[in-house]
């Protein structure tokens, strides 16, 4: 559903009341009528970590007018964690998107998905089953359309899992969807699915792959791209799972290849190995392979798509930084669960809120949004009781939010402002009318 104020009114005031309250019954956590309601619990909890992620029990437990032992007890209750996972869920059931005009390039897909995986650090005296935290920590998987602003999936499982499992647990994508992911994700087997089921995908080549050139014999990667004159080319990569498609690459500049080789060697090092001759030559390289037709998308335009699942990492990055989704002064494997699933829910709380001034690539700015909303988070949590009150407050941080955005012109294309290195939209910023002098005007 397209995101307005009164839709978002209603879907906070549905969430963190009635839903609270429902789930709260459903899990056993409330079993009977007491001071503390579900509701209060989930409020205080989600908005309090949103204001501050460091925020201690103790802070929290005032706001709730309980005792700081009581609130530790409630939250390391066996149905405490099920109970944030439940309203987590249903928060990401409800396909929110931003209500504006999407770039012509993205809007040729049904839906433009980014997935990617991080790792979050928990203390080592946690010990648990599942996908539950465990003393090596866990692995996120998310999954956003980029286009819209929806986040899709927030899906957490153990440390030891793949990148191509975690993704293999989570729903197929509808026909006419593009998927970004990086090089962790490749899957020769996965990407010929995606292509019999009508997905289209863009994806990095490993550089220990064999490509095969037309009837020609399989050669490495590396070895190739240096014989190569035509730099897009219809192939197939892979040898135990051949798949088939557009091979694109590009040499870089002198001071990205350098760059990117000591993130190489500092990456290598971390774990005690030495980079391959193949790893080293591909530093110089952006080898792409697609499934995108060359008659709809010529090489730039699947370049700057390429570039645009940088900002997958970028959200990441305000969930660590500003969410401290991987931060936690708990020990107890129960209130360790409930904030980080509290927090992942404010994570999307927060990408709501931003939403409000438009979609992820409408405008420059997210780092900034984010933070005008998370302070907000106080004020919105007092209105969730009042309707009225709640929409006036989500119309005051959509004046905060629009006067930080300059939106640009959309009769053009506004992904082309990705920045090559760290993929950031720049917007175009008008030039300032310059105020003319008394002299000139007499």
């Amino acid at each position: 559903m397209r995101l307005s104020v009164p839709v978002l009114a209603d879907t906070l005031q549905n969430l963190f009341s009635t839903c609270a309250e429902h789930f709260g019954r459903t899990t056993g956590l409330f079993r009977r009528r007491r001071q503390l309601t579900a509701a209060q619990l989930a409020q205080a909890l989600v908005f309090g970590w949103i204001e501050d992620p460091d925020f201690a029990l103790e802070e929290l437990a005032e706001d709730l007018a309980l005792s700081p032992q009581a609130l530790h007890q409630r939250l390391n209750n066996d149905c405490a964690p099920a109970f944030f996972v439940a309203l987590l869920q249903h928060a990401l059931a409800q396909a929110i998107n931003a209500n504006n005009a999407r770039s012509q390039l993205l809007g040729r897909f049904r839906a433009v998905y980014l997935e990617d995986c991080t790792y979050l650090s928990l203390p080592v005296t946690l010990t648990a089953t599942g996908a539950e935290p465990s003393g090596a920590g866990l692995k996120l998987f998310i999954r956003w359309n980029v286009a819209g602003g929806q986040l899709d999936r927030l899906d957490v499982h153990r440390a030891h899992y793949s990148d191509r499992t975690a993704r293999a647990d989570a729903p197929p994508l509808e026909p006419g969807c593009l998927r970004l992911a990086d090089g962790g994700f490749y899957d020769g087997a996965g990407l010929t699915a995606d292509t019999r089921a009508g997905i289209w995908w863009v994806t990095r080549v490993p550089a220990n792959a064999s490509i095969r050139i037309g009837t020609g014999p399989r050669r490495p990667l590396s070895a190739v791209l240096t014989r190569l004159e035509q730099r897009d080319l219809d192939v197939v990569a892979g040898d135990k799972h051949p798949v088939r498609g557009r091979l694109l690459a590009w040499r870089v500049a002198p001071a990205v290849r350098r760059a990117r080789r000591a993130r190489l060697q500092k990456r290598c090092s971390k774990l005690s190995r030495v980079p391959s001759a193949a790893q080293v030559r591909m530093c110089g390289w952006t080898v792409l392979l697609t499934n995108l037709p060359r008659e709809s998308f010529s090489p730039a335009e699947v370049l700057v798509l390429a570039k645009v699942r940088w900002q997958v990492e970028l959200l990441i990055k305000r969930f660590k930084s500003q969410g401290g989704v991987n931060r936690t002064r708990g020990h107890l494997a129960g209130r360790v669960q409930c904030e980080l699933y509290a927090k992942l829910l404010g994570c999307v709380v927060v990408l709501w809120g931003q939403l409000l001034s438009g979609a992820p690539l409408a405008g420059a700015g997210c780092w900034r949004r984010s933070k005008r909303v998370r302070r907000r988070a106080g004020p919105l949590r007092r209105a969730l009781g009042n309707p009225h009150r709640l929409r006036r407050e989500l119309r005051i941080l959509r004046r905060t939010l629009r006067r930080l955005v300059r939106f640009p012109k959309f009769g053009g294309d506004e992904v082309s402002g990705v920045n090559s290195q760290r993929g950031v939209h720049r917007c175009p910023v008008p030039e300032r009318r310059t105020r003319r002098s008394t002299s000139s005007r007499r």
